[in-house]
């Protein structure tokens, strides 16, 4: 098109050219013919030199100019021409860059890995990239002349996709970004995004669309797991124990889980509002050795543990920096433990401990020391029987026997708190326990202290050790009469409470259910929490020298833990104290025998024949005056192997052994099985001043023997024979 405006312009210009030059030429040749004949006729005529020079000066006036013209005008035709050549030249330049443009955009369009596609207003593909016939899996041209609608993987996606076409073409909207879903020649389903922008003509009217599509099926894979992954961390976050808080370095609480919340008592909206400080302190400024504190200063994790009276807890803090890439402290991590449990089973676990040391310790003194308050007490027995009575001396025997009752009472406070003591458990009701004690508490406290006895009216059956139970209110009676000097008010509660499993989670032992509540408060002078943290230590007393030995709460504690329960102390100084004692409830019915105990007449005795094995020769003694006065037949051995050898040499006139269970080269369980090979339906007793699981540490069961413990009353043994040669 440039070329040939270029040579119409040209030819025009050579016309004119041609004209002017042809005038011109005419006009020279004339003007030669006449200098010709002038040189001719000049030899004709002299006379005509004069005209000729004349002709001559009027041709060069008239020549002159127009040669300059000539000159000229030849300059100008020069210029232009070049002038045209340069602009032909730039022409030609500005088409072969717009060719290179061209060629870029569509080597561009043929390598972006983006889809590019053009529309018209039907919504019919009339162009397509390569990279957009690629993402969908077609030859290039393939869909050319499709619906764009007809490329999505649904009918849904289809009609979404049509619709959302039409209104762009209808209303021309600012277009947004249009997420949808294609499926591809092989079938496979593809998250696709495009991007609109309007195609318009030289008018501004709406010819059709142009798009970039951008397959974010990986991307939105991506998406969707980074979602899972936050959704994971949320839930890992809120299921953790702890309370978590994280912080700016403000002391912001920018984040919280669950158990910040549960631990707090706040919603977590509000804990995000607050200090952490006034969250975990309740005050309106860092405490005094904060962890926080501490962690922004050395830029290193700090731990500790403290009691906070804000929340009436042990907690243990953790404080970790948070760190950017370039180990700058950004904010901090707070993990806030609530150990007011675990502080609670520690202390049990040492007071376990320490209760298992005395209970190696009582356990190891109380086979001699019973065996020597066996012969004590039997000796003054059997003395006090050949005496009359108005025998003066017989006073002096029963001193004897009450300081021999008294300390076996010790031995058996002594095994009681460390959970050694053999009991005798039965069905029993604690309402009726309280009855029974309430003559005996009266006289116990003082007319100076009033007691409040409120039962529940439902019948709570235990089953328990009726005397150790007995003993256990006793031992907290007279505490609370020592602590109340000035008189008082004794209020003793029953009532029943269900256990869950998390209320019997907090002591590390026993089952969920329902128990019975026994409450003993006073109105005396309190504890403080030190004090409260040992009052069940063995030994352990806040009574002057000489007025208590440290045992009664620890044996409290340990009958109760005996009998599968719990005991609470609530207590502030000069508020009082109340104990709460937890025993677990049965649903078996009392004998009605149970609900008073009698006493025993003497049991009778027999003519039947013990073998007799001791190796305490004091209580060898009088254990066999004590038969022998019966009317039994004793057959003495002083250890295993002599008591083997004599039932042999006996076997067919024992119809009872009693044994020692501790003794001398044979011990009295090992002595028993081989006499039973013997006689398979010889009968045996067992004695010790070692508590009754000696015998299960031996391998046997409680329902397959019979026990006595030492020291043994005269009675208790006659009637235990009885019971055995009766049975």
């Amino acid at each position: 098109m440039i070329k040939c405006a270029i040579d119409k312009i040209s030819k025009m210009k050579s016309w004119r050219l041609v004209f002017i030059i042809i005038f011109f030429a005419e006009i020279l040749t004339a003007v030669m013919n006449i200098m010709m004949s002038h040189i001719v006729w000049q030899r004709i005529s002299v006379e005509r030199i004069g005209i000729g020079a004349l002709n001559a000066f009027v041709v060069s006036l008239i020549l002159a100019p127009i040669f300059i013209y000539l000159v000229r005008y030849s300059e100008r035709i020069r210029f232009e021409k070049e002038s045209l050549s340069d602009e032909i030249a730039k022409r030609i330049a500005v088409e072969h860059a717009l060719r290179e443009s061209v060629k870029r955009h569509l080597t561009l369009l043929e390598i972006i890995p983006y889809g590019i596609e053009e529309n018209d207003l039907s919504g019919t593909i009339i162009f397509s990239n390569p990279a957009h016939h690629k993402m969908l899996g077609y030859n290039y041209g393939e869909f050319l002349g499709e619906k764009i609608w007809d490329l999505q993987s649904s009918e849904s996606d289809r009609d979404e996709l049509r619709t959302y076409y039409q209104h762009l073409v209808r209303e021309q909207p600012q277009p947004a970004p249009f997420f949808t879903r294609s499926r591809t020649k092989d079938g496979r389903i593809i998250d696709l995004r495009v991007d609109w922008d309007y195609r318009r003509d030289d008018y501004g009217k709406l010819t059709g669309f142009i798009s970039v599509i951008t397959d974010i099926t990986e991307q939105k894979k991506s998406e969707e797991m980074l979602v899972k992954a936050k959704e994971d961390w949320e839930d890992c976050f809120n299921t953790i124990n702890e309370a978590i808080t994280i912080h700016d370095m403000d002391f912001n609480i920018i984040r919280a889980n669950r158990a910040a919340e549960e631990l707090l008592g706040l919603p977590l909206l509000s804990i995000k509002k607050q200090k952490c400080f006034k969250s975990y302190h309740g005050t309106e400024c860092p405490p005094n050795r904060c962890p926080r504190c501490l962690s922004l200063k050395s830029g290193k994790p700090s731990v500790m543990e403290i009691f906070e009276p804000y929340m009436n807890r042990f907690i243990e803090i953790k404080v970790l920096p948070r760190l950017d890439k370039d180990n700058n402290i950004i904010g901090l991590i707070h993990v806030v433990k609530d150990v007011t449990e675990q502080k609670k089973l520690q202390n049990q676990l040492r007071q376990s401990q320490k209760m298992e040391v005395v209970g190696q310790l009582a356990g190891g003194i109380a086979h001699d020391f019973n065996n020597i308050l066996t012969a004590i007490m039997g000796f003054s027995y059997v003395l006090q029987q050949k005496m009359d009575d108005n025998d003066p001396e017989k006073r002096n025997v029963e001193n004897i026997l009450a300081s021999a009752e008294r300390a076996s009472n010790l031995i058996k406070s002594l095994l009681a708190f460390s959970r050694k003591q053999i009991m005798n458990p039965v069905p029993a009701g604690i309402n009726d326990i309280i009855e029974n004690i309430k003559r005996l508490l009266a006289s116990l406290i003082g007319e100076d202290i009033e007691i409040k006895i409120m039962l529940s009216d439902e019948d709570m059956t235990i089953n328990a050790d009726i005397g150790q139970i007995e003993q256990v209110l006793l031992n907290l009676a007279t505490n609370a009469r020592d602590a109340m000097p000035e008189g008082g008010t004794l209020a003793i509660r029953t009532q029943s409470q269900e256990f869950t499993g998390k209320d019997v989670g907090t002591h590390g032992f026993g089952q969920p259910g329902r128990y019975a509540v026994i409450e003993v408060a006073d109105t005396g002078m309190g504890m403080d929490r030190d004090t409260m943290e040992k009052i069940f230590e063995p030994f352990f007393t806040t009574k002057e020298s000489g007025r208590g030995t440290g045992l009664g709460l620890a044996m409290v504690y340990g009958i109760i833990r005996q009998h599968n329960g719990y005991v609470h102390v609530y207590s502030e100084p000069g508020q009082g104290t109340t104990f709460r004692i937890h025993l677990p409830l049965i649903k078996t019915i009392r004998p009605a025998d149970n609900e008073k105990r009698k006493e025993t007449e003497t049991p009778r005795g027999g003519i039947e024949t013990i073998l007799l094995a001791e190796d305490d020769e004091l209580v060898r003694m009088i254990s066999k005056s004590i038969l022998q006065d019966s009317g039994y037949k004793v057959i003495e051995a002083v250890d295993g192997e002599d008591a083997l050898m004599k039932f042999s040499e006996n076997m067919e006139n024992v119809d009872l052994l009693i044994s020692d269970v501790i003794m001398p080269k044979k011990n009295g369980v090992d002595m028993w099985k081989q006499a039973l090979i013997m006689k398979p339906d010889v009968k045996c007793l067992f004695m010790s001043g070692y508590p009754g699981g000696v015998l299960q540490d031996k391998g046997l069961s409680k329902e397959k023997f019979h026990f006595v413990g030492k020291p043994v009353q005269h009675e208790i043994l006659l009637k235990k024979v009885r019971e055995i040669m009766d049975s």
